[in-house]
């Protein structure tokens, strides 16, 4: 069976200490870091398959920093991890779950083990709600394109907030209607949000292949007026 890898974000100590004992069952290489700007540094030079957060680790961490850790969890598998006290066993939350569950680790592991591992960076975007228009083919027919939205977007790509299933590498082309340019860009598929998981919008991470100099000029006209840090899958 081959490895993958884990971040864990924990405190040193026992609890720690509790966790790596319990991961190493499931032949995961497991880089351990106290916070989540650490994240990015390890991200930087690695690819990732999911991310395990300790639940106490996270309560004391400022609100800033749990606003990344929530963004991390958009963009890899996460799950929070705790300790029963009165089993010593390690158990799970995955987002927007209240109730640990006995197989959520195990759950979350067997997820990470089919997803393709990626790296994460820091980008600059804003939270710009653009129309758009996507093209599953290079034909296109505006008739049989999907009528979406994009909903943040960077010099790099951009969030589409659709119900429309599309597949995590596929690539696509999307008209921006809000550029003088409308000619279509074409983009890969990065990451998928599916519709139905707590506090998240269903959409796509796009992320631009092709597109011309004047469109990328209209972009930044966006962008530099006001951005706000994020991340993206390489």
């Amino acid at each position: 069976m081959s490895s993958f890898n884990l971040i864990l974000i924990a405190e040193p100590g026992e609890r720690r200490k509790r966790y790596l004992k319990e991961l190493q069952k499931f032949n995961a290489v497991i880089d351990c870091v106290q916070g989540p700007n650490e994240v990015f540094q390890k991200c930087r030079r690695k690819k990732y398959s999911g991310i395990l957060v300790d639940l106490k680790t996270m309560i004391r961490t400022s609100d800033s920093k749990k606003q990344l850790i929530d963004k991390l969890s958009i963009r890899l598998p996460a799950i929070r991890l705790r300790i029963n006290p009165s089993t010593n066993s390690v158990v799970g939350l995955f987002p927007g779950q209240d109730v640990p569950g006995d197989d959520s680790l195990q759950v979350f592991i067997a997820k990470c083990k089919e997803l393709k591992p990626s790296r994460i960076r820091i980008d600059r975007r804003i939270n710009k709600i653009l129309n758009v228009i996507i093209f599953q083919d290079n034909e296109f027919d505006e008739e049989k394109g999907i009528r979406a939205n994009i909903i943040d977007i960077s010099f790099r790509g951009c969030f589409i907030n659709t119900l429309h299933p599309l597949n995590s590498n596929e690539r696509i082309w999307i008209r921006i209607k809000e550029l003088e340019d409308t000619s279509p860009i074409q983009c890969e598929i990065r990451w998928v949000q599916h519709w139905g998981e707590q506090d998240r919008l269903p959409g796509v991470g796009a992320l631009f292949t092709q597109i011309k100099d004047e469109q990328l000029k209209d972009l930044q006209q966006y962008v530099s007026a006001l951005s706000i840090s994020d991340m993206e899958l390489q």
